[in-house]
């Protein structure tokens, strides 16, 4: 494997729990490549990698299909179909090779061979957009689809999206962290201090999927179209969000400026809504952020430098979240290594991996469970 700058990737939303084929292709960092059939296994080599000429420094995303075989990956600038050519109508993409989490990309609920890639830019400037992919297209190769590009959801918000499966259905949700007072067409202004969700609905029958426009009103702020974070508000713009597995637990990292720290959201997966006072489990710079396969546990780092220096260093930190009233004090801190910041990320196969900055490796944290 070549180098692994700074993040890995986000994974693809799934539909189904036995879905994990989906995911068994990671291609990111400087030409990396892993692939797991289970276990995961080095795929740098491969043309689809070598090809692509891929290197980025943050947030990527991949996609399989329902027997493992890779399908494309993105930057969020650019998508790659599994040869490792840019597909025809795949640049220009709203993200940046520079945003904690560029792209993520979710299947389409009731319709075959279709996806959405949800893009965010780098800073509190540019937009939630998301873009449509039809494997139809490009002689099966796929190609994203002429005026169902760069779709803008929300003009400006900080670097980070995620997505989670609504219950009982196909449907899904993609979220984000942003100005309370930005919207489609204005960027707003202030800090950071609200969480956004729309809904990614399919209809069965005719087989349509589409993404609503409009951000999900939230009941608990007065059915406004936004979820008001005051304990996170923030100028800064970098860390991840993560909901956990079963969609019920939303985490906030923030790693620069003011308020940095980690805070913890609840979500209902059956209604997209937003709720809880924002519990601070740090006040520390938080950039990676994941949740253990069963929900149980939250883990996440502490790294304020770009590159490695003599003096820098990257703390990994585990909170149990099984009894409300004692997460804080279930604090673990179980690493300390001279690095920088990085994320992390579940795997196909259970474990949390780490990306090392610089390096021909990853790191994995065991028993993450």
């Amino acid at each position: 494997m070549k180098k692994a700058i700074l993040l890995l990737l986000t994974l693809v939303i799934s539909f189904s729990v036995t879905a994990q084929e989906e995911s068994s292709w990671w291609i990111f960092g400087d030409g990396a490549g892993v692939e797991f059939n289970p276990n995961p296994q080095n795929r740098s080599n491969d043309p689809a990698v070598t090809t692509s000429g891929y290197d980025t420094d943050e947030g990527v995303a991949s996609i399989s299909d329902e027997m493992g075989n890779l399908l494309f990956f993105t930057d969020g600038s650019t998508v790659w179909n599994r040869n490792g050519v840019a597909m025809p109508n795949g640049t220009g993409l709203d993200g940046n090779f520079s945003s904690t989490q560029s792209a993520i990309v979710i299947k389409a609920p009731e319709t075959a061979g279709v996806y959405f890639v949800a893009t965010v830019g780098a800073g509190n400037s540019s937009p939630l957009s998301y873009s449509r992919i039809e494997m139809a297209l490009n002689g099966g190769l796929g190609d994203v689809v002429p005026g169902v590009k760069n779709v803008t959801l929300l003009a400006a918000c900080a670097e980070k999206v995620a997505a989670t499966i609504q219950t009982g259905t196909n449907n899904a949700y993609i979220m984000t962290f942003g100005r309370s007072n930005a919207t489609s067409v204005s960027t707003g202004s202030g800090d950071n201090n609200a969480l956004f969700a729309w809904e990614v609905r399919g209809i069965a029958g005719p087989n349509v999927s589409f993404v609503l426009p409009a951000p999900i009103a939230q009941s608990a702020n007065g059915g406004l179209p936004y979820f008001s974070t005051p304990l996170a508000a923030t100028n800064g713009d970098r860390g991840m969000l993560r909901v956990s597995p079963d969609g019920t637990k939303l985490a906030i990292g923030t790693q620069n400026l003011t308020n940095q720290g980690l805070f913890l959201y609840d979500f209902n997966p059956g209604n997209g809504q937003f709720s809880g006072a924002g519990l601070q489990l740090d006040n520390g710079p938080v950039y990676g952020v994941e949740f253990s396969p069963s929900s149980q546990y939250l883990y996440h780092d502490l790294s304020d430098n770009y590159s490695p220096t003599a003096t820098s260093n990257k703390r990994l930190v585990q909170y149990d979240l099984c009894d409300q009233a004692n997460i804080v004090a279930s604090r673990n801190e179980f690493a300390n290594v001279i690095e920088s910041r990085s994320t992390l990320q579940l795997g196909r196969d259970g474990e949390i991996y780490v990306a090392r900055f610089d390096q021909s490796f990853l790191g994995r944290i065991f028993n993450s469970t």
